[in-house]
């Protein structure tokens, strides 16, 4: 039934509406919350993110819009059904649904980081482009942060930060610079790829540009799992990037100044020794592999003891075995030291929610990287160059994510990553698809106009 002209025009502009707060929310999520200097205001900020993109959806049902499916559905209704279930049944509920002021980790995130995740599953390929370009400048603005601190000068103290203080390592806006290093690692491949294949030279400049900082930062970060983390990204970019004309010219010129840059700042700060740090990974005596280790065998006990739903998020300080044990001394020394996580991303979740939310989590990683490795093979890809950079982000992000955990900041950008990944395996498969959906709605003369996904 064919509606009135009116009403169809107040339909389309309803639905253009509510897809852009739908990527507000998105931008506000993965480019806004990581620039937020504490963790207070990340998990205010991600909140903040989910109850705009509760309006986009609102606003998208008014319109008669059909949500559409997507192959991310499955896996993260599960995981989040498993989250909830828990939280209901882990060992202290309240504890568990509240995002804690340190760790930022509870029920209430993810109940936007799914549905993050899946908002973006459902976004056309001009819009991946936008939304990732929107990223790499918060990237940017990070990556200057960081190198600003390596040389004691923390910017952060202008927009709210209470003034932290980790010497000559850099933080940037993540609190720490371990989550620096794993932002960076998640992030930096995916400004690689897009400065190597820029169609112009004003987008070479300004993704090459934030490539250059968020390198400086993580070399300032002076993490050396994110370190390690950029060999395997490495090869998927050499693997699957494409070569339009130009392309080797940019990312040797791209190597040649992280390569000026990995000098200049050994020059300039000489009390800091980056070979020193590396080294100190291969150290069978180093005192964080150590703790790690301690943490990890320790952890493994929890797990068996409630293994099918976990304990709830943030359960691990107070119930993590052997604290004040000889051998707990032996490592930690007789200070007063703080565990509340597991510094082991599957571990960490297998305690959170058991081996069932495990199991959810890897379905979910699984989809994600099987969707980029075929738009990153797929050469009438309209999105193969930010497939091919998601897939490397993802590959460096996961031996991140070994020797730590899923943090407010880093998570939310990976969650609208995971989200991407599957909107661009759909926009591989179908590059007809990847139109904004006002225009997708006026070539139709109903009010129940089609969706990308």
């Amino acid at each position: 039934m064919l509606v009135p002209p009116f009403n169809r025009v107040r339909a389309v502009g309803t639905a253009a509406f509510a897809r852009r707060t739908v990527m507000v929310a998105l931008v506000v999520c993965a480019a806004g919350v990581p620039l937020l200097p504490m963790n207070e205001m990340k998990v205010t900020g991600t909140l903040l993110a989910g109850c705009v993109l509760l309006i986009g959806a609102l606003l998208s049902l008014r319109s008669g819009t059909p949500a559409g499916r997507s192959d991310l559905d499955a896996p993260a209704i599960a995981f989040l059904a498993l989250a909830v279930a828990s939280t209901v049944f882990g060992v202290n509920p309240r504890m568990s649904l509240v995002p804690t002021a340190i760790r930022g980790e509870g029920l209430l995130d993810y109940l936007v980081y799914l549905p993050m995740a899946l908002a973006a599953a459902r976004l056309g390929y001009r819009e991946i482009r936008e939304l990732l370009t929107v990223l790499l400048g918060a990237a940017a603005l990070i990556g200057a942060a960081g190198v600003a601190q390596y040389y004691g000068v923390d910017a952060t103290r202008w927009i709210g930060s209470r003034g932290l203080d980790y010497g000559f390592y850099s933080w940037g806006t993540l609190a720490n610079p371990d989550f620096l290093g794993g932002y960076a690692s998640l992030v930096l491949p995916i400004g690689v790829a897009m400065a190597a294949t820029a169609a112009d030279r004003r987008s070479w400049w300004g993704y090459a540009g934030a490539s250059t900082l968020l390198y400086a930062a993580l070399l300032g970060s002076q993490t050396r799992s994110a370190w390690a983390a950029c060999v395997p990204a490495a090869v998927v970019l050499l693997r699957f990037l494409p070569r339009p004309a130009g392309a080797r010219r940019r990312l040797a010129l791209l190597g040649l100044a992280f390569a000026a840059v990995t000098v200049l700042m050994m020059l300039t700060q000489p009390r800091v020794s980056f070979t020193g740090r590396a080294a100190s990974a291969l150290n069978p005596a180093d005192t964080a592999m150590q703790q790690r280790r301690w943490i990890w065998a320790h952890t493994v006990p929890m797990i068996a003891e409630r293994p099918v739903l976990g304990w709830g998020f943030s359960s691990v300080q107070g119930h993590l075995p052997g604290i004040g044990t000889p051998g707990y001394y032996r490592v930690f020394g007789h200070g007063s030291v703080l565990i509340d996580v597991a510094h082991n991303d599957l571990l960490q979740v297998s305690v959170n929610m058991g081996l069932a939310g495990l199991a959810a989590y890897i379905w979910i990683w699984a989809t994600a990287v099987r969707a980029l490795h075929g738009a990153a093979r797929t050469a009438t890809s309209p999105v193969r160059p930010e497939a091919t950079g998601i897939l490397a982000g993802f590959a460096a992000y996961f031996v991140w994510l070994q020797f730590l955990w899923s943090h407010i900041g880093d998570t939310n950008v990976f969650w609208v990553l995971a989200g991407l990944a599957v909107a661009a395996g759909r926009a591989a498969q179908s590059p007809g698809e990847g139109v904004m959906l006002v225009a997708a709605n006026i070539d139709r003369p109903t009010g129940h106009g089609g969706t990308e996904g």
